[in-house]
């Protein structure tokens, strides 16, 4: 379902900021005048849900009969999810998951140990809509071994100096960093999926509340020449 709104027929619900998946709806309605299917009358619909790994909301957009065409559910009831999703998941504090740009969704969320560069590079944990397009380079003879990526430098100037000491979440998963988090006072922002291989600030770190704490997932490190 994931795959009906990165290369499917729901790309136009494809959320800024969130993964999600979902399925379009082209429902024929019956002609009352010749009491077959009709060609032109249907019921569009798209019911999707996000973020993938820790589901928040589940948004069902039935239109009957729409007009015009192009009238199917990829094409009139997709965009009106991720219109209304966009605007539920930051009311509900729903961490975003992946960067905010649609054109980054598909490469960091299904990111791999043969990429030569991080996606993320490039990006901070604060606005992450206010980056620019990263492209992917082509891989290196030395990319299929496993490369951390790098996190963005945060300024803590502003934040340091708390009460809070800010967890070590290396193996965690986004549902225990984010109720680790939620207990403490802190503003998780978690990219990737799987299990925590890197945070900012670091682990030991006494932060004030409300300090936004960047947290990237991957695949485990090797562990005697296996990886979690």
């Amino acid at each position: 379902m994931e795959g009906v709104i990165i290369h499917g027929t729901g790309t136009e619900a494809r959320l800024d900021g969130w993964t999600a998946g979902g399925k379009t709806g082209t429902a024929q309605k019956i002609d009352p005048n010749t009491g077959r299917y009709s060609r032109t009358d249907v019921i569009a619909s798209f019911t999707g849900f996000a973020p993938i790994n820790n589901p928040a909301v589940t948004i069902l957009v039935s239109i009957d009969s729409p007009a015009g065409l192009p009238h199917d559910g990829g094409t009139v009831a997709a965009p009106i999810f991720k219109r209304i999703a966009e605007q539920v998941l930051p009311y509900l504090d729903v961490p975003r998951d992946v960067p905010g740009s649609p054109q980054l969704v598909q490469t960091v969320y299904h990111k791999t140990n043969t990429e030569e560069e991080s996606p993320l590079d490039d990006l901070t944990p604060v606005d992450f809509r206010a980056q620019p397009e990263v492209e992917e380079e082509p891989a290196k003879p030395e990319a299929n071994k496993a490369r951390p990526a790098k996190l963005p430098e945060v300024m803590m100037a502003a934040d340091e100096g708390g009460d809070i000491v800010v967890p070590d979440f290396a193996g965690k998963t986004m549902r225990e960093v984010s109720e680790t988090c939620m207990r403490l006072g802190l503003d998780p922002v978690l990219v990737g999926s799987r299990v925590a291989i890197q945070q900012v600030p670091a682990a030991g770190v006494k932060v004030r509340r409300r300090t936004k704490v960047t947290v990237e997932f991957g695949e485990a490190p090797a562990q005697n020449g296996k990886t979690k």
